[in-house]
C-alpha cells in the first residue's frame, strides 16, 4: 500500500488509480504552435541536425488536459513531434514560454518493487543526453503512442528484458508529476509496480541484459531510502527524488 499525507509542489494530480481506470482520449490533428515558436523550432532543429545528423524527429504525445471523472484518470493527448518537444522544453526558448505554449510531451516511469519489497533504481548512463549518471526509476520513457499503459509495458521489455504479463503482479498509477526545471516541466505519468521476482533474481537477470541506458542497478529497502536520498553524493533525477519522497511514508 502506498500513499502520502502531503502534496509536493511537483505533484499535478495524485492517485492512486488502478491501471484499468487510467483512460485517454485523442484530440484531432497536430498540436498547433504560434508562428514565432515554429520559426524558433526550425532554427533549433537545424542546429540539432548539424550536430547529430542521425537525430530522428519521431512521434510524441503532448498532454493537453487531465481530470478525474467517476474515479477514472482521464488524459487528453494530442500528437506532436520530437523537435517541438525538445525545443519547447529544453532550449532557451522554453524559458520564455508559458505552460500552454509548450508541447507538454508526456513521460512515463514506474516505481518498481520486487517481491522482497526492494525498490529498483537504475543509474543512467554517462553517455545519455538527458540526466546522465543520475539515479532514476526503471522502466521509464517517453509516451510515443497514445496508449500510455502499453508504453510502460514496452519500456519494461526494452530496459529490463522482462515480459509484463509474466512478472507484474500489481499495477497502479501514482498520478501525474511535474518534472521541474531539470526536464523543462514535462508532465510525467508515474506507475507503481510490484514484481513476482526477488531482488536477487532480478539482479542476476539484469547482469545478462544488454542495456545501454544504465550503468548500475540498486535495490533499496524502504528504511534505507531517507539516508540514500540525503546523501549529497547520490545524484537523482529530480522527478525520482520527489516521487520517492511522496510514496515513502506508506510504502
Amino acid at each position: 500500500t502506498w500513499g502520502c499525507s502531503r502534496m509536493s509542489n511537483s505533484v499535478l494530480l495524485l492517485g492512486p488509480f488502478h491501471s484499468n481506470l487510467v483512460r485517454y482520449s485523442v484530440l484531432p490533428g497536430l498540436i498547433q504552435y504560434e508562428p514565432e515558436i515554429e520559426d524558433e523550432v526550425e532554427r533549433f532543429w537545424a542546429q540539432v541536425k548539424q550536430r547529430s545528423p542521425k537525430a530522428h524527429d519521431g512521434q510524441v504525445w503532448g498532454l493537453r488536459n487531465y481530470y478525474v471523472r467517476n474515479n477514472e484518470l482521464w488524459l487528453e493527448l494530442q500528437e506532436s513531434t520530437y523537435r517541438y518537444s525538445m525545443c519547447t522544453h529544453f532550449s532557451d526558448l522554453s524559458l520564455r514560454l508559458q505552460p500552454h505554449q509548450r508541447t507538454n510531451a508526456t513521460g512515463t516511469c514506474a516505481v518498481t518493487v520486487t517481491s522482497d519489497h526492494r525498490i529498483v533504481l537504475g543509474k543512467r548512463s554517462p553517455t545519455l543526453a538527458v540526466c546522465p549518471s543520475m539515479w532514476h526509476f526503471a522502466p521509464a520513457g517517453t509516451v510515443d503512442q497514445c496508449n500510455v499503459l502499453n508504453v510502460i509495458q514496452q519500456e519494461m521489455k526494452e530496459e529490463l528484458d522482462l515480459d509484463w504479463n509474466s512478472v507484474v503482479t500489481n499495477c497502479s498509477c501514482v498520478g501525474l508529476v511535474d518534472t521541474g526545471d531539470q526536464q523543462g516541466h514535462k508532465p510525467e505519468l508515474v506507475w507503481f509496480l510490484t514484481l513476482s521476482l526477488s531482488s536477487d533474481t532480478l539482479q542476476q537477470h539484469l547482469k545478462q541484459v544488454n542495456d545501454e541506458e544504465h550503468s548500475e542497478w540498486l535495490f533499496l529497502q524502504s528504511e534505507e531510502l531517507p539516508n540514500f536520498l540525503a546523501n549529497s553524493e547520490h545524484k537523482f533525477v529530480d522527478l525520482c527524488r520527489d516521487t520517492l519522497q511522496i510514496v515513502h511514508d506508506r510504502w
